[in-house]
């Protein structure tokens, strides 16, 4: 008999900078909303890892064991739906609690464990979409249950043993599968970042197309390599490089993190990136929550201090005529809580505001992090 495969967790991380999405749970439904939440993620990961049976018999026993009525718990799980913390489709279909998130952080944790006959309910599978992003290649994830794990260790003793022609051991097969783009996807993706004319920096069509061919010309004649020899494993994120590595530079302190019209026109930073820190890596979880969705990071979620680091180490500023459009959002975000309008009240506001219109900047221009770890 096969020994049981182990898919649940005996930990699980909690962020430390909280979503707007649980902002508002907790803000409707009190510190009992987010409680329940909490017990909910920890049913997940401790039994099946990444989903829990969610029937009408398990949401009486879930409500006997945390204390909390069953009607309250069905409106904080509705709430969840409407907020995409679960997802809804997946539970309409199969009856489960599962979401992209869950997914992913017990897919990543699985990973780094190393465990062997990783597997996953196909109908079930949301952020598992490309081996890219989670190490697993299809097949792997959602290979059927009745494989056993001893015939797979005997497999590998086996092959251990047996080596190859030259007498070396048999090297396993790498997890990540990277899949070359075609011409046109990569021209068509050039084109969608730099194309359009609303951004502050864009290029004419065809030099979209000659920077992709371009690209395409390097990386197919090197073997889709990066630098020190590191395989690409995301042909977009290097399109996204070699764009940056093209416009030479981001923001300019001196112009206020106004770009050129021409890209030889741009100013580099001279201003040494500061090292990794708490508050950086806060700026580079919200800025990372804000490439997913602008919705997912809003005013409620960024801090005063965000801005007041992102202005001392020189990685902002506004023109007059932008600074007044944030004091206008400002002054209707008073206006709408019925606070008195004055510059005590508008500065942390305006802050916020702040850093908002940065990340909307960087995210135009297809940066990827604020801050970069020094080499």
């Amino acid at each position: 008999m096969g020994r049981h495969l182990k898919k649940g967790l005996e930990y699980f991380n909690i962020d430390c900078v909280q979503e707007d999405s649980l902002n508002y749970l907790e803000a409707k439904h009190g510190i009992s909303g987010y409680g329940v939440l909490v017990k909910l993620w920890r049913k997940i990961y401790m039994v099946d890892g990444y989903y829990c049976d969610w029937s009408e018999k398990n949401i009486y026993l879930f409500s006997k064991e945390v204390g909390v009525d069953v009607e309250q718990i069905k409106t904080i799980v509705e709430t969840c739906f409407s907020e995409g913390i679960f997802h809804r489709e997946i539970y309409k279909n199969s009856g489960v609690l599962t979401s992209h998130g869950v997914q992913k952080r017990w897919l990543r944790i699985v990973v780094d464990a190393k465990r062997k006959d990783v597997q996953m309910r196909p109908e079930l599978v949301i952020s598992a979409k490309t081996p890219e992003e989670t190490g697993f290649t299809p097949e792997e994830i959602t290979k059927t249950h009745g494989e056993s794990t001893q015939s797979k260790v005997k497999e590998s003793r086996v092959n251990k043993s047996k080596g190859n022609d030259s007498g070396a051991p048999a090297v396993p097969a790498p997890k990540k599968v990277f899949i070359v783009p075609s011409h046109e996807e990569v021209r068509q993706y050039f084109k969608k970042l730099m194309g359009d004319t609303s951004k502050p920096v864009c290029w004419p069509e065809d030099k979209c197309f000659m920077e992709a061919d371009t690209l395409m010309d390097h990386y197919t004649a090197n073997g889709w390599v990066q630098g020190r020899g590191k395989p690409i494993k995301d042909w977009k994120a290097a399109c996204r490089n070699w764009i940056r590595n093209r416009l030479n530079g981001n923001f300019s302190p001196i112009s206020g993190n106004k770009m050129a019209e021409n890209e030889n026109s741009v100013q580099k930073i001279e201003t040494p990136v500061p090292k990794i820190d708490k508050v950086a890596s806060e700026i580079n979880f919200l800025f990372g929550r804000y490439l997913e969705n602008p919705e997912h990071c809003t005013i409620i979620s960024v801090d005063v201090m965000h801005y007041n680091y992102l202005k001392n180490a020189n990685r902002m500023g506004f023109p007059d005529d932008r600074k007044g459009k944030i004091r206008n959002q400002a002054t209707e975000i008073l206006i709408e809580k019925k606070i008195e309008v004055n510059e005590a009240n508008l500065l942390p506001y305006m802050k916020k505001i702040g850093v908002i219109e940065f990340f909307k900047d960087l995210k135009e221009i297809g940066s990827e992090a604020v801050f970069y770890a020094e080499n």
